[in-house]
């Protein structure tokens, strides 16, 4: 099992250069999100409560045209966010098999998900990056986006999104220089700094 280490430590291994010119615009970043005219609303969660965020990059263009392929949001190379799929439903883009092993869980170096061996769609918001790594508008977004998840769980399920590195995760083996705990640990710490 591989140790879990925490948001700041990850933050002090990648350089919190990049925080810090990242926190003052973060404080008062407006998020620009829309939701898809023809958004998902299908089966529902099977009872289950999101409470895991996964980020990924979206490694060829979005095909709305697949419904079933849509992830929730995704956030695009300017910084706007588009809905795909409501958050009272599953999207399959990290689809697990419940049957599966841990070894064969996409971020399976993360607590909940390695250790859960259910469905990680049921209980999982997945956001996608477009494009090769990740600018900043994206990241300002995705701190944004961490917020308004927060806040929309809340209403829907009455519950609070844990904002920690066992809840906010990335996807494993993700090309196009998306560096996975690093990015999430920032989306998390600036989130963080304005209320939620």
């Amino acid at each position: 099992m591989r140790e879990i280490i925490s948001d700041e430590e990850i933050l002090e291994k990648g350089g919190a250069k990049r925080l810090e010119y990242l926190e003052d615009a973060a404080k008062t970043y407006v998020l620009n999100i829309t939701e898809d005219d023809n958004m998902v609303i299908g089966k529902g969660r099977r009872g289950r409560v999101p409470d895991v965020v996964v980020f990924g990059a979206a490694t060829k263009k979005i095909d709305t045209q697949k419904r079933c392929e849509l992830p929730h949001f995704v956030i695009f190379r300017d910084g706007s966010v588009r809905q795909y799929v409501s958050l009272s439903d599953a999207s399959k883009v990290f689809e697990t098999s419940s049957l599966s092993t841990q070894k064969n869980y996409y971020a399976s170096g993360r607590g909940i998900v390695a250790f859960r061996c259910d469905n990680a769609a049921l209980y999982s918001v997945s956001v996608l990056f477009e494009g090769d790594g990740i600018t900043d508008d994206q990241i300002l977004s995705a701190a944004s986006l961490l917020r308004y998840i927060y806040l929309k769980i809340l209403r829907i399920y009455g519950k609070k999104l844990p904002l920690d590195n066992n809840h906010i995760i990335s996807a494993a083996a993700i090309p196009c220089g998306y560096e996975c705990d690093f990015d999430t640990a920032i989306f998390t710490e600036l989130c963080k700094l304005r209320p939620v």
